[in-house]
């Protein structure tokens, strides 16, 4: 996820002359979106809970250990508001998907993919909120085989956009 940071660099260092203010709003709702997801992320929490958990020899402990881990994922981000925020701000990625298709610089497969993993994505969150469980699954069932087609197109597409930057020489007396 840390990379997405730099995919979103390239994409808006790749789309800033074709429709800079586009770019500027996706790229940033993109950064809100995964500075969200980081800080909702419980990962570091759970092993310190696991930890503590492995070497405690009371059961009473053990049980405030597991009330604390239940905790933890109530508040993840799969469950919080944060954790929502940052899936809803999908729609930078679905803005500059759209951007991508509007212009040149990507092909029209690259864009339509990201439109459709991320759009799949976004609805998916939306409906999880009326109707949770199995009706949003399917949608990231689709979605979810999408994303990787969506990465590989636009990474390869980034590093021949970076291959064509003309390279500047220094001079060296």
């Amino acid at each position: 996820m840390a990379l997405y940071y730099l995919v979103f660099i390239g994409r808006y260092a790749a789309l800033r002359q074709a429709n800079g203010a586009y770019s500027v709003l996706a790229t940033a709702l993109a950064f809100v979106g995964l500075t969200f997801w980081f800080s909702t992320h419980s990962a570091f929490s759970m092993v310190y809970l696991s930890d503590q958990y492995a070497v405690a020899t009371i059961d009473i402990l053990r049980s405030q250990l597991l009330a604390a881990g239940e905790a933890i994922l109530a508040s993840n981000m799969w469950n919080s508001t944060g954790g929502f925020m940052a899936n809803f701000l999908l729609i930078g990625s679905l803005l500059i998907s759209v951007v991508m298709l509007q212009y040149g610089t990507f092909n029209k497969l690259t864009a339509c993919a990201g439109i459709l993993a991320n759009g799949l994505d976004l609805s998916r969150i939306m409906i999880n909120l009326f109707l949770p469980g199995n009706p949003a699954d399917i949608l990231m069932a689709i979605a979810g085989p999408l994303y990787p087609i969506w990465f590989i197109l636009l990474g390869r597409r980034l590093l021949q956009l970076g291959r064509s930057i003309p390279k500047v020489e220094v001079n060296q007396n």
